[in-house]
């Protein structure tokens, strides 16, 4: 995955939290689909979630992913008019919301990949580590 796609989707954010925003204050947006985007948002700004917040990256990408999915979920339930002139609003289409969904869902795969890697590293590393000292106590020994 590219780190323009990943940045595209960072450059957005704005334009998702102002479609977030307007969502939530237009009269055509039943009480539910609020309540569905006051949820998201809470759980965005809330410090116990899935993925904490500490784990670099990844506790981001789940809050943003909760985000992006609601947006597009409350959209699907407006009628077509109403919910491409708030993607039009913002500047945004149903192909980018479908295209950073798609490439958050691809994040925690690649982190997954990248965090055993870097594991396989740390595992053979402290092996080595470990060998060697092991190795030199047996010289003090004999010596």
């Amino acid at each position: 995955m590219k780190t323009q796609t990943r940045l595209r989707i960072l450059l957005r954010l704005p334009r998702y939290t102002r479609l977030a925003w307007n969502l939530f204050r237009d009269e055509r947006v039943t009480r539910q689909q609020k309540a569905l985007l006051l949820a998201a948002v809470g759980y965005n700004v809330s410090p116990v979630d899935l993925v904490p917040g500490v784990i670099p990256v990844a506790g981001q990408i789940d809050d943003l992913a909760v985000l992006l999915f609601t947006i597009r979920r409350v959209l699907y339930q407006l009628d077509t008019a109403t919910a491409e002139e708030h993607l039009q609003k913002v500047g945004l289409t149903w192909q980018q919301l479908d295209d950073d969904l798609r490439t958050l869902s691809q994040i925690p795969g690649l982190l997954a990949l990248l965090a055993l890697r870097w594991m396989g590293r740390a595992g053979t590393m402290l092996w080595h580590a470990l060998w060697k000292r092991k190795k030199r106590a047996t010289v003090d020994k004999s010596t």
